[in-house]
């Protein structure tokens, strides 16, 4: 069974884009001065993406709601595909991710903006 697929990947905007990495380090302090440090878990630490739309259309904006919807937020996993190097990657929306649209059109020309952060699953 294969995951969903993300809509309009490929109109996501570059200058909204950002990748960081997790640290699956633990430490602890010891009165010596010295620090214990060991992984959190032996996984390989996940990427998280930050990227979104910018001047998408009434109809676009409505394909992407109903998207985030049927991912019920950050239940879901689904493939995403990377603008900056077009893999598709397996994720899942974040859970501090609240999809907000920001209105940039003029008069009857309806334009939306948006972000979104997502995770390898």
């Amino acid at each position: 069974m294969s995951n969903p697929v993300m809509p309009l990947a490929d109109l996501q905007d570059s200058a909204k884009f950002n990748v960081s990495q997790e640290n699956t380090a633990l430490a602890t302090s010891m009165e010596g001065g010295y620090v214990a440090t060991r992984p959190r878990h032996t996984r390989r630490p996940r990427k998280t993406w930050t990227s979104g739309f910018t001047s998408i259309t009434e109809d676009q904006k409505t394909q992407v709601q109903a998207f985030f919807d049927s991912m019920y937020g950050g239940s879901v996993i689904f493939d995403w595909t990377n603008p900056a190097d077009g893999s598709v990657v397996a994720v899942r929306f974040t859970t501090d991710t609240t999809l907000q649209f920001s209105y940039s059109g003029a008069g009857a020309t309806r334009r939306y903006d948006t972000t979104f952060k997502v995770q390898e699953a």
